[in-house]
């Protein structure tokens, strides 16, 4: 019935004298059957503060029925389309290509396409899911329970019927600039739900073989995106930059948690060799020791704790020793300004543990005296002059080359010629720019005990306070 107008030019043979009454008269039949008018109203369902992962969740729990209704209209407008088309492909082949275009514009205006935007994503995460069933040994999450894949089956199917590739109009398009954001969001948040509070696992490689396997070789090419370009966008940072974003609130427990958080500190020092975020690290984990730990209302056998932890925990995650010596000064200096701290190193020494974590931390503290090899440390301001004539400055200047005595590695008992050609040059890596700001070129080797003992700038108020509880 609503073509009856264009058959009657065609009839005609006005349709080739007058091509563009013809094509607009087209262009107005078909933007007519192919109204958006209930689409508008249903932007306001969904605040722009809802990210696109939350706003999926929420049309599948409330709103599914108007997902349909939009699919059904898209479906519909490409069958409108096709109609016309046929009619452009008899009468006026030349001009088919430029009607494509113009309805397309006149169909998808920059409203409608905002507001198309929360039912696109509700089928990308409906796509997402098929997926992960489609390769269950690569997936670690669990469906939401908002969105069961089983009671969305018609949402799919109708869904890949509008954007099937062979379509004559294809609605590709209007997903090309959603996938990524959408993909990110939904990472995010579903990584969080697997992984926070969780410090006693690894999930990194579990998280890339599903980018891999279910993101790129899965969802992408299921919704038309070519792999090259996808893996150019997704990897390799997504993975650990992501990661990162969701330990970065759980970054101080991680720390205090050592050794038990192991794992998701060898995680965490995969995320800093691949992206750039180490600074990121010394500014978040720093605020976060100075207002969790370094308050009057801890005790300072617990900040000794805490302070064995951080160097410990940051010692796996940064070997660069970089961020253990920017993050954990502010507590050398607490530590310092406390008049039984001392008191609280020999007696934590000296007594027998009260618990399994104390017994931990006396063990690694004893363990550490014990090592062949002492642990490198950058010397504070305070130590440099103190204890300079006891270790030579490396000749080469290179940033991340260890000093060593210059007759002799006095705790390991090996010539600094023998020492230096063990070095392992093939894993040898630069420090990071963070080192050249923050401190200087060189290092010194120093067992933990010591590390605690030099806080203070002098040996012999150790010693005291050792004599004194030992008589």
């Amino acid at each position: 019935m609503f073509m009856a107008s264009l058959e009657e030019l065609v009839n005609s043979g006005l349709h080739k004298e007058f091509p563009e009454v013809f094509l607009e008269d087209a262009l107005n039949l078909f933007q007519s059957a192919s109204s958006f008018d209930n689409l508008t109203p249903c932007a306001k369902l969904f605040p722009n503060s809802i990210d696109g992962y939350h706003t999926s969740l929420l049309i599948f729990s409330k709103y599914s029925d108007k997902l349909l209704a939009v699919l059904s209209q898209l479906q519909s407008i490409q069958r409108t389309f096709e109609l016309i088309q046929d009619v452009f492909e008899h009468s006026l082949p030349e001009e088919r290509a430029y009607f494509q275009l113009a309805a397309i514009a006149a169909v998808f205006p920059t409203n409608i396409r905002t507001a198309l935007k929360p039912f696109l994503k509700a089928y990308l995460l409906l796509e997402l899911l098929d997926s992960e069933m489609s390769n269950p040994a690569y997936s670690p999450f669990e469906q939401p329970s908002s969105c069961s894949l089983q009671a969305h089956t018609a949402h799919l199917e109708l869904g890949r019927s509008v954007f099937v590739a062979n379509s004559r109009l294809s609605l590709k398009f209007l997903l090309r600039d959603l996938w990524l954001p959408f993909i990110k969001s939904t990472f995010y948040h579903r990584m969080a739900d697997l992984i926070s509070g969780v410090f006693t696992e690894s999930f990194v490689q579990r998280l890339q073989e599903y980018l891999e396997f279910v993101v790129v070789k899965g969802w992408l090419r299921n919704i038309g995106v070519k792999p090259k370009s996808a893996s150019a966008a997704l990897l390799p940072n997504l993975l650990f930059e992501t990661y990162y974003a969701v330990r970065r609130q759980e970054l101080f427990s991680i720390m205090i948690e050592y050794p038990e958080s192991h794992p998701s500190l060898l995680d965490l020092r995969l995320c800093f060799q691949n992206a750039k975020l180490l600074q990121d690290l010394i500014d978040e984990l720093g605020h976060e020791v100075r207002t969790r730990l370094l308050h009057p209302g801890v005790h300072t056998d617990q900040i000794l704790l805490g302070y064995g932890c951080l160097v410990r925990a940051l010692r796996v995650i940064d070997p660069s020793s970089v961020a253990q010596d920017i993050i954990c000064q502010p507590v050398a200096v607490c530590l310092r300004a406390r008049d039984d701290a001392v008191h609280c190193i020999v007696d934590r020494l000296i007594s027998p543990p009260d618990d399994a974590q104390q017994s931990s931390q006396a063990v690694g503290l004893q363990q550490e005296l014990l090592l062949p090899t002492p642990l490198e440390v950058e010397p504070t301001d305070e130590l440099r002059e103190g204890d300079a004539h006891l270790f030579a400055h490396d000749p080469s200047g290179y940033v991340g080359v260890s000093s060593v005595p210059v007759d002799m590695d006095s705790e390991a008992g090996i010539p600094f010629s023998q020492a230096t050609e063990e070095l392992d040059w093939d894993r040898w890596m630069p420090d990071p720019i963070e080192a050249r700001h923050h401190t200087g070129l060189w290092r010194r080797k120093i067992d933990l005990l010591s590390l605690l003992v030099g806080i203070y700038g002098s040996k012999k108020a150790f010693l005291l306070e050792y004599r004194n509880l030992l008589s």
